[in-house]
Parts: structure tokens; C-alpha cells; sequence
């Protein structure tokens, strides 16, 4: 499935729509100049994804560049720091960041469209559910939860395996990985399983958890912990290394960066 493929003025009307609810707003008398210049820099680039704190812009059939919609974002320095763990746990479940800089992570250009896109298709159901799976045990390996896993946040490559994306809402500690005996309060494991079983039953049905049922009736049921019983899931398939070619992809990235530098400094 294709991006977005905004131009510039384009996204620059929407991005005081889109970060409204943030807690940093943007407007184009903030909005980082790095985005503007990326653009430049790259012949045919375009805005192919955005979201609440940043943009997703392309710059080849196979790399893309997520850049803070304002200069020092938080959120994209927390989901570095989320990348530069799970370099630690290679999962190829989860999408591939090859090269990280001030404002801006390189990374892979998964472009097959999200699992909201394709839950309508038919297609192997069994083997994302084991994918997706293994990447929710990938970031509990490294003490995090995700925190919001749900179809818009699943991509999918050239070979339709699945891709776990958007870690700037992830959190970490404890907390995120140990189970509370109650049934309210912060997001945590809990709230993960949930998210996760939910996307399981979204795959499996086709449609979202109690989504034929509104109103106070939905807050019990979930407040109640009263949730549908899921067909038990085939074993974890087995853990396997990156593609080989990810530390050359990373060296392509470094080289990208130090031509981006550089026009930046002259600039």
C-alpha cells in the first residue's frame, strides 16, 4: 500500500490538527526545519507517515527517515533509546532503526500498508499472530511495554511478515513487565496482554474486540475483566537473526547522515 505521499505545504496545513491533544503543538512557526531540508536534500523524498510527535519521510524504495516535528523532541530521543535496547534483542518483528542522529532515526521503509489496512485481505493470519507475539516478548525482554499496540501500529514488508512500529509511547521499568493485583491504575502488563489479545482477536474475527456492543455494557465488561475466550496459539516460531545485510544498510544510513551534515552546515 502506498504512503501518504504529502508535499510539504501540504502537511504543514495538517500539523496543527494533528498535534493538537500533544503537549507540544506545532504549527509551521515551530515546526522543525530539519523535516524541510530532508526533503530538500533527497530528489523524490515525501512525507509518507505521520503521527502525533513526528514524521515519516522516504527517501528511497527501502529507507525512510522519522524526524521530531520540533527541534529536541522527547519523543523521538525515547524511542532511540527504545532501538538502541532492542539492538541487544534482534527481533524481526519489530522495525529495523539502522542509523539515529539528533531529531532523526533512519530506518526501514515498510510500505505493504498497516493491519487495519489489510485485515479486510486474505492472508496468513496464523503466522502474524505468532510475530506479533514474538515481538510483544522482545520488548518484555528489555523491560518495556509497549503501550499502545493496535492495527494502525503493524506494518508489513515486501515478504508480508509483520513489523511492530511507534515506541515513543513505550514504557519501561518494572512496572511495565510485572503483573498488579488490581484491576485499574497505570498501563502496565495488563493493559499489554489486553492490547495484544485484542489485536489477536482483531486478526481472528475481523473485526475489534466488543465492537458490536456500546455503552456501559463495554465498561463492565472490560472493567470486570469478562473478555472472550481465543483459540490457543501455535508455539513461538523460533528466533532468527537479522538480514544479513542490516549492517550494510546502517553503513548506507551513516553515509546519509554525514551528506545531510554536511548541506546542513553550509546552510
Amino acid at each position: 500500500m502506498p504512503g501518504l505521499n504529502f508535499i510539504y505545504e501540504y502537511f504543514c496545513y495538517f500539523v496543527p490538527i494533528l498535534t493538537r491533544a500533544s503537549s507540544s503543538p506545532t504549527d509551521t512557526s515551530n515546526l522543525n526545519l530539519l523535516i524541510l531540508q530532508v526533503l530538500t536534500r533527497y530528489s523524490g523524498s515525501t512525507i509518507y507517515g505521520v503521527g502525533g510527535h513526528s514524521v515519516l519521510i522516504s527517501i528511497s524504495d527501502e529507507l525512510a527517515v522519522k524526524v521530531a516535528y520540533r527541534a529536541g523532541g522527547e519523543h523521538v530521543r525515547h524511542e532511540q533509546s527504545v532501538f538502541e535496547l532492542l539492538e541487544t534483542k534482534p527481533c524481526p518483528y519489530i522495525a529495523h532503526s539502522y542509523f539515529s542522529a539528533l531529531d532523526m532515526i533512519f530506518m526501514e521503509l515498510v510500505k505493504n500498508g498497516t493491519l487495519y489496512d489489510r485485515i479486510r485481505q486474505v492472508d496468513p493470519i496464523l503466522k502474524w499472530m505468532q510475530q506479533l507475539a514474538e515481538a510483544a516478548v522482545t520488548l518484555e525482554n528489555i523491560g518495556y511495554a509497549h503501550g499502545d499496540i493496535n492495527p494502525r501500529n503493524i506494518l508489513f514488508d515486501d515478504e508480508d511478515n509483520l513489523r511492530l512500529v511507534d515506541f515513543d509511547g513505550s514504557r519501561g521499568g518494572r512496572g511495565a513487565i510485572r503483573h498488579r493485583y488490581m484491576n485499574y491504575g497505570k498501563a502496565g502488563p495488563d493493559t499489554e496482554q489486553f492490547a495484544l489479545g485484542s489485536v489477536l482477536w482483531y486478526l481472528s474475527r475481523g473485526k475489534e474486540l466488543y465492537s458490536d456492543i456500546d455503552g456501559v455494557e463495554k465498561v463492565n465488561r472490560r472493567a470486570g475483566a469478562k473478555f472472550e475466550s481465543m483459540a490457543a496459539l501455535a508455539k513461538r516460531v523460533r528466533q532468527v537473526a537479522f538480514d544479513k545485510s542490516l549492517e550494510e544498510k546502517k553503513s548506507v544510513c551513516e553515509q546519509h547522515y554525514s551528506s545531510l551534515r554536511a548541506t546542513l552546515d553550509s546552510n
